[in-house]
């Protein structure tokens, strides 16, 4: 029903289904801490910790992913609050980061921080939103997840399988509320379907997405390198944010209208001080025109695209 202060520490693993799981359905299991392991080869997540974790930290590992299994993705966080940072995520054929809060207490904020960590070669081009880090509030319906730093990442390479793409770079997406967002200095080279997603299906507040550098976004496709969604059913908008002193080149792609920076369905945006280049029709920032495409309140100041 729970554990309290556990390390797991220089150990390694080879060919599992996980090589750590935290909790299960019931308990609560707490400062859990998967610190410099090496893991390869597992058929799901290498690291896994249900929402029954709170307080866990993962950092310092190295992972390899595997060509078997359903879901294999490098870490797979369901718990509360979580510290991912300083890891080295090699092929994994899903995500190579993902954090999905599914508690449910009456009241209550979760939070995540990913940072630092190299991701190489992710997704196999089977899943919609394959990414190298996803962080999404996809059950947790009585409370927010407040609180989501991801920062200083690399993301790079070729999908898992060793095709081109068919990933995200780093997608955030609101099933249920998630606020106070922070997506800094990470550096995404060639994800095929997008680079930073920042998708509403409930209200998403207080988001900056700043100093980022996106290189060779939508090969195969027309997704925007930077791109603030809310959702048209279910008149959910992402509000209050800004989007700044990011570099979004889109070089190498296959000539689809690709647009540098979008925005749908947003509220109180401020898009300033970016630079998008590429050779691809389209790649500008879109809309250029308050209130176009049910935005309401945003200003584009001193931008080069």
């Amino acid at each position: 029903f729970g554990c309290y202060s556990v390390n797991v520490v220089n150990c390694y693993a080879q060919d599992l289904r996980h090589f750590v799981t935290i909790g299960g359905s019931t308990g609560i299991n707490l400062f859990v801490n998967v610190t410099n392991c090496h893991i390869t080869g597992c058929r799901a997540a290498g690291i896994d910790a249900h929402a029954a974790g709170d307080f866990v930290n993962f950092s310092g590992n190295t992972i390899m992913g595997s060509l078997e299994g359903t879901t294999p993705d490098g870490i797979n966080c369901s718990g509360l609050n979580a510290i991912i940072n300083d890891n080295i995520i090699v092929d994994a054929r899903r995500h190579a980061i993902v954090y999905q809060q599914t508690t449910n207490f009456v009241s209550g904020s979760g939070s995540v921080t990913v940072s630092n960590n190299q991701i190489i070669n992710n997704g196999d081009n089977s899943g919609t939103n394959d990414s190298g880090i996803l962080v999404l509030n996809s059950e947790s319906n009585l409370e927010t997840l407040a609180g989501v730093i991801i920062s200083n990442n690399r993301i790079e390479g070729l999908d898992g399988t060793g095709n081109a793409g068919g990933t995200y770079g780093i997608y955030v997406q609101a099933t249920y509320k998630i606020k106070d967002i922070a997506i800094t200095g990470n550096v995404l080279n060639i994800n095929d379907i997008g680079g930073i997603v920042v998708q509403a299906l409930r209200d998403i507040e207080n988001v900056v997405v700043s100093g980022n550098v996106v290189n060779e976004v939508a090969d195969t496709s027309s997704e925007p390198g930077i791109f603030l969604s809310g959702h048209a059913t279910l008149s959910a908008k992402v509000q209050y944010a800004s989007v700044s002193n990011n570099v979004v080149n889109l070089t190498g792609s296959s000539g689809n209208l690709i647009i540098g920076i979008r925005l749908e369905r947003t509220n109180a945006i401020i898009v300033g001080g970016n630079i998008v280049v590429g050779a691809t029709t389209g790649n500008a920032i879109f809309p250029p025109t308050p209130n176009q495409n049910n935005n309401t309140n945003n200003f584009y100041p001193n931008n080069i695209g």
